[in-house]
């Protein structure tokens, strides 16, 4: 649902976070669709972060700040 500056992932819902964190846990890579319209907004529940993510794919480019955490955290960012 959101896709927030300090790069976390979250959802308005509960029970759907638990499913997706379980996934993520047990999952070897894991990889992220998420339009522009995902970024910077806000959802109450955290599910993970793209440090826990290998590869992202998006229509835009991430700010600066948020490319240079997925550098670091060594998530590819793929924009088309």
């Amino acid at each position: 649902s959101a896709l927030d500056e300090d790069g976390d992932l979250l959802d308005f819902d509960a029970q759907e976070v638990v499913v997706s964190k379980a996934i993520i846990r047990q999952s070897r890579s894991a990889f992220l669709v998420a339009d522009h319209s995902k970024f910077q907004r806000n959802a109450p529940v955290r599910i993970a972060s793209l440090k826990d993510i290998s590869t992202i794919f998006t229509d835009r480019p991430l700010s600066d700040d948020l490319t240079s955490k997925c550098r670091d955290w060594g998530t590819t960012i793929q924009t088309e």
